[in-house]
Protein backbone atom coordinates (compact mmCIF):
# COMPACT_ATOMS: atom_id res chain seq x y z
CA UNK A 1 0.00 0.00 0.00
CA UNK A 2 2.81 2.19 -0.43
CA UNK A 3 3.84 4.93 -3.62
CA UNK A 4 4.03 1.96 -6.09
CA UNK A 5 0.50 0.81 -5.26
CA UNK A 6 -1.21 4.49 -6.27
CA UNK A 7 0.69 3.87 -9.24
CA UNK A 8 -0.99 -0.27 -10.02
CA UNK A 9 -3.89 1.92 -9.38
CA UNK A 10 -3.82 4.47 -11.87
CA UNK A 11 -2.95 2.06 -14.41
CA UNK A 12 -5.93 -0.06 -13.14
CA UNK A 13 -8.12 3.27 -13.84
CA UNK A 14 -7.14 4.09 -17.01
CA UNK A 15 -7.57 0.38 -18.02
CA UNK A 16 -11.05 0.03 -16.77
CA UNK A 17 -11.64 3.19 -18.97
CA UNK A 18 -10.56 1.26 -21.70
CA UNK A 19 -12.81 -0.92 -20.95
CA UNK A 20 -15.67 1.22 -21.01
CA UNK A 21 -14.26 2.28 -24.53
CA UNK A 22 -14.84 -0.80 -25.49
CA UNK A 23 -18.30 -2.47 -24.06
CA UNK A 24 -19.80 -0.35 -21.05
CA UNK A 25 -21.99 -3.15 -20.23
CA UNK A 26 -19.10 -5.52 -20.02
CA UNK A 27 -19.83 -8.10 -16.71
CA UNK A 28 -22.89 -5.84 -15.78
CA UNK A 29 -20.85 -2.08 -15.97
CA UNK A 30 -18.53 -3.64 -13.95
CA UNK A 31 -15.44 -0.87 -14.78
CA UNK A 32 -18.54 1.77 -14.03
CA UNK A 33 -18.73 0.15 -10.34
CA UNK A 34 -15.42 -0.04 -9.71
CA UNK A 35 -14.36 3.31 -11.17
CA UNK A 36 -17.02 4.34 -8.87
CA UNK A 37 -15.71 2.54 -5.90
CA UNK A 38 -11.44 3.91 -6.39
CA UNK A 39 -13.05 7.43 -7.02
CA UNK A 40 -15.44 7.06 -3.83
CA UNK A 41 -13.13 4.99 -1.97
CA UNK A 42 -9.34 6.94 -2.59
CA UNK A 43 -7.99 9.48 -1.00
CA UNK A 44 -7.97 12.63 -3.56
CA UNK A 45 -5.35 14.93 -4.71
CA UNK A 46 -2.46 15.35 -4.07
CA UNK A 47 -2.46 11.75 -3.01
CA UNK A 48 -4.15 9.95 -5.23
CA UNK A 49 -7.46 10.49 -7.54
CA UNK A 50 -10.52 10.27 -5.79
CA UNK A 51 -13.39 12.17 -6.17
CA UNK A 52 -17.31 11.85 -4.64
CA UNK A 53 -18.31 13.95 -8.29
CA UNK A 54 -16.99 11.12 -9.90
CA UNK A 55 -17.59 8.49 -7.66
CA UNK A 56 -21.62 9.49 -8.51
CA UNK A 57 -20.80 9.70 -11.78
CA UNK A 58 -19.45 6.50 -12.45
CA UNK A 59 -22.04 4.43 -10.38
CA UNK A 60 -25.29 6.29 -11.59
CA UNK A 61 -23.75 5.22 -15.40
CA UNK A 62 -23.49 1.43 -13.05
CA UNK A 63 -27.64 2.04 -12.39
CA UNK A 64 -28.80 3.45 -15.71
CA UNK A 65 -27.28 0.43 -17.45
CA UNK A 66 -28.29 -2.53 -14.69
CA UNK A 67 -31.14 -0.66 -13.00
CA UNK A 68 -32.21 -4.02 -11.08
CA UNK A 69 -28.48 -5.91 -10.37
CA UNK A 70 -27.19 -6.43 -7.07
CA UNK A 71 -23.67 -4.64 -7.50
CA UNK A 72 -25.04 -1.48 -9.22
CA UNK A 73 -27.28 -1.03 -6.81
CA UNK A 74 -25.54 -1.89 -3.70
CA UNK A 75 -22.77 0.11 -4.27
CA UNK A 76 -24.59 2.98 -5.44
CA UNK A 77 -27.00 2.96 -2.13
CA UNK A 78 -23.24 2.15 -0.60
CA UNK A 79 -22.55 5.75 -1.55
CA UNK A 80 -25.00 7.67 -1.15
CA UNK A 81 -25.24 6.39 2.73
CA UNK A 82 -21.52 7.47 3.04
CA UNK A 83 -22.24 11.10 1.97
CA UNK A 84 -25.03 10.99 4.68
CA UNK A 85 -28.02 10.70 1.88
CA UNK A 86 -29.97 7.91 3.79
CA UNK A 87 -33.19 8.42 2.70
CA UNK A 88 -31.95 8.30 -1.52
CA UNK A 89 -29.62 5.53 -0.50
CA UNK A 90 -32.79 2.82 0.70
CA UNK A 91 -34.39 2.75 -2.71
CA UNK A 92 -30.52 1.25 -4.41
CA UNK A 93 -30.48 -0.77 -1.04
CA UNK A 94 -34.33 -2.33 -1.55
CA UNK A 95 -33.40 -2.98 -5.06
CA UNK A 96 -30.32 -4.67 -4.25
CA UNK A 97 -31.33 -6.93 -1.08
CA UNK A 98 -34.35 -7.84 -3.88
CA UNK A 99 -31.80 -9.20 -6.32
CA UNK A 100 -31.46 -12.14 -7.35
CA UNK A 101 -27.35 -13.68 -6.80
CA UNK A 102 -26.47 -14.19 -10.53
CA UNK A 103 -24.64 -17.76 -11.26
CA UNK A 104 -21.87 -16.62 -12.68
CA UNK A 105 -20.63 -14.27 -9.84
CA UNK A 106 -22.30 -16.22 -6.73
CA UNK A 107 -18.86 -15.42 -4.32
CA UNK A 108 -19.52 -11.66 -4.68
CA UNK A 109 -23.19 -11.43 -4.45
CA UNK A 110 -23.18 -13.48 -1.62
CA UNK A 111 -21.25 -11.57 0.15
CA UNK A 112 -22.89 -8.44 -0.76
CA UNK A 113 -26.22 -10.35 0.24
CA UNK A 114 -24.38 -10.63 3.74
CA UNK A 115 -23.69 -7.10 4.23
CA UNK A 116 -26.96 -5.61 2.63
CA UNK A 117 -28.42 -6.09 6.31
CA UNK A 118 -26.04 -3.96 8.32
CA UNK A 119 -26.44 -1.10 5.31
CA UNK A 120 -29.83 -1.13 5.26
CA UNK A 121 -30.17 -0.34 8.96
CA UNK A 122 -27.77 2.34 8.38
CA UNK A 123 -29.92 3.72 5.96
CA UNK A 124 -33.11 3.36 8.24
CA UNK A 125 -31.46 4.51 11.41
CA UNK A 126 -29.53 7.32 9.46
CA UNK A 127 -26.21 6.19 9.71
CA UNK A 128 -26.20 3.54 12.69
CA UNK A 129 -24.48 0.59 11.60
CA UNK A 130 -23.02 0.25 8.06
CA UNK A 131 -21.57 -2.94 6.16
CA UNK A 132 -17.47 -3.60 5.45
CA UNK A 133 -18.02 -5.07 1.87
CA UNK A 134 -14.44 -3.65 1.18
CA UNK A 135 -12.74 -4.01 4.76
CA UNK A 136 -13.31 -7.70 4.52
CA UNK A 137 -11.87 -8.22 1.51
CA UNK A 138 -8.51 -6.21 2.47
CA UNK A 139 -6.71 -8.72 4.83
CA UNK A 140 -6.97 -10.91 1.86
CA UNK A 141 -4.76 -8.60 -0.17
CA UNK A 142 -2.04 -8.25 2.70
CA UNK A 143 -3.23 -5.03 3.98
CA UNK A 144 -1.99 -4.72 7.73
Amino acid sequence: WGINSLAQIEQSRDLLIKSIDLDPRAMDAAAYITLGNFYFRLPGWPLSFGDDRQARQYLQSAVALFPDAIDSNYFMGDFLLDQGEYAAALPYLDKAEHAPVRPYQRVSDTKLKEQLPALLKAARNKGDGGGDFFSGLLPAFGSP
